[in-house]
């Protein structure tokens, strides 16, 4: 992970300059949502993840302990979905999406 020092010149601006692509690649830059290894490094590790074996521990950790936890949970739920354009009608078509389960 890249971190930036603020100096007194700059008075607690970030700079508008664009950043270096990987390993200081001048002619490659990314810039926040168009960072393509960060997105690289999130996809690798999120299916290594699923591989792992961690999903379903993970999800029960994850599961509300109280009545009133589940309450919140659900009404934090109904709240986002209240904001949504509705689902994708993509996620209904017959083998849109590749199965990763196989290395």
């Amino acid at each position: 992970m890249r971190t930036t020092t603020r100096t007194t010149k700059s008075r607690g601006k970030p700079s508008a300059k664009p950043r270096k692509g990987a390993k200081g690649n001048p002619k490659v830059q990314e810039f926040g949502e168009g960072n393509y290894q960060a997105t690289r490094d999130y996809d690798r590790a999120a299916t290594a993840f699923a591989r792992s074996g961690a999903v379903e521990p993970a999800a029960k950790a994850a599961a509300p302990r109280t009545r009133q936890e589940a309450v919140e949970m659900a009404r934090a739920e109904a709240e986002g979905r209240a904001r949504s354009k509705g689902e994708d009608p993509a996620l209904h078509l017959k083998d849109f999406f590749m199965d990763v389960s196989e290395p």
